[in-house]
């Protein structure tokens, strides 16, 4: 039985290959089917042209490279730079923190401003973490140190964690330009 199955089977294959669609393929891969148009498809598959040409579609590439140097002169500063440190205490009483602190500023002849954040960090009764920020700001005429006292509300039943400065900001004043004095001129004759 099995001998008679075999050969069975192998026709019957030749006939399925024979009447299938990629059979209809020649060798250079054309279809034999007038309605459809494909060039240069392999066995299983084709590509489709939208008109009746099988000449490959002229595709064109341009890649360029163009090195730029860009040299910027950025000015000389002529006015100081403003060096900021600051130092802090801080202590909790009751709903409020007390912060006092000073900003220590050099290279500044003629005075400074600035700004700063104070951060906070409370624990609730849960254990929760919770930031809060003041901000402050200064400005001075002289070269001193600006020293700051603040007390800001932290709320019930917690207690004060720690307390950071952030974002520190300083600027020179600017140094004012030596007086010009007037030269009188004689009157005309």
């Amino acid at each position: 039985m099995i001998r008679t199955y075999l050969p069975v089977m192998l026709a019957l294959s030749a006939f399925a290959v024979a009447t299938s669609t990629p059979f209809a393929q020649t060798i250079d891969g054309r279809v034999q089917d007038s309605r459809v148009d494909s060039c240069q498809a392999r066995p299983g598959g084709s590509r489709m042209r939208s008109n009746n040409s099988c000449e490959p579609e002229a595709q064109q590439t341009v890649r360029t490279e163009h090195e730029v140097s860009v040299r910027v002169a950025l000015p000389a500063r002529s006015d100081p730079q403003c060096e900021a440190s600051a130092l802090t205490e801080y202590s909790q009483r009751d709903t409020m923190a007390r912060v006092q602190g000073s900003i220590s500023i050099a290279n500044c002849p003629a005075g400074s401003t600035g700004k700063f954040t104070i951060v906070a960090r409370v624990r609730d009764e849960s254990g929760e973490v919770e930031l809060i920020e003041v901000s402050k700001a200064w400005q001075r005429d002289d070269t001193e140190d600006h020293k700051f006292n603040s007390d800001f509300e932290i709320g019930e039943n917690v207690e004060l964690v720690s307390v950071r400065l952030r974002s520190l900001d300083c600027t020179c004043a600017a140094t004012a330009a030596p007086e010009l004095t007037a030269v009188e001129a004689a009157p005309p004759n």
